[in-house]
């Protein structure tokens, strides 16, 4: 079983574990990689309640701490590999000056996708502090993941320090 959602936002892992743990199945092993969402902001402005900001540190530690927690107990026998946010504030590097860069971003302008790392709220102080949420993402993901060592295992921060290359981006 895939429960997995694109897109998702940590608020959103916790039902997806409630899911698993609902299950029938006994889930051997699971994998966790979530967080993207939450470093974004996104264009919700005409959404009443709907803030245009990245999730908070703390909120996002909690959050995972109530998800790992549910599967954890809910699941005792399930392994969890959980991998790192990736340091997507580097797409902008990756393909400046390249034949993708135009179509990129404008596609991403109209998409109002991630704009403060790829869109119109996009400056060097937005990108360096949208890094410096996701190094405290995570912080919390190998935090949480060690309290549950062995059962737990966290990437090392393998996907956030992946360069990538333009040929892999959509």
């Amino acid at each position: 079983d895939n429960l997995a959602q694109s897109g998702s936002a940590m608020a959103l892992l916790r039902s997806q574990v409630d899911t698993a743990v609902a299950r029938p199945t006994d889930y051997e092993y699971v994998t966790i990689e979530i967080g993207s969402e939450d470093a974004c902001e996104s264009d919700f402005r005409d959404l009443p309640g709907q803030p245009d900001v990245m999730t908070p540190g703390a909120t996002y530690r909690a959050q995972f701490e109530d998800a790992m927690s549910a599967l954890m107990t809910g699941l005792p026998q399930t392994r969890v590999f959980v991998m790192s946010v990736p340091d997507f504030t580097r797409i902008d590097a990756v393909l400046f000056g390249g034949p993708l860069y135009a179509t990129a971003f404008a596609s991403w302008t109209a998409r109002h996708a991630c704009r403060n790392v790829l869109g119109d709220l996009a400056t060097t102080q937005t990108r360096s502090d949208t890094r410096d949420r996701i190094i405290a993402y995570n912080q919390a993901l190998r935090d949480v993941c060690a309290t549950y060592a062995p059962r737990c295992r966290f990437d090392g921060e393998w996907v956030f320090n992946e360069p990538g290359v333009a040929a892999e981006l959509s």
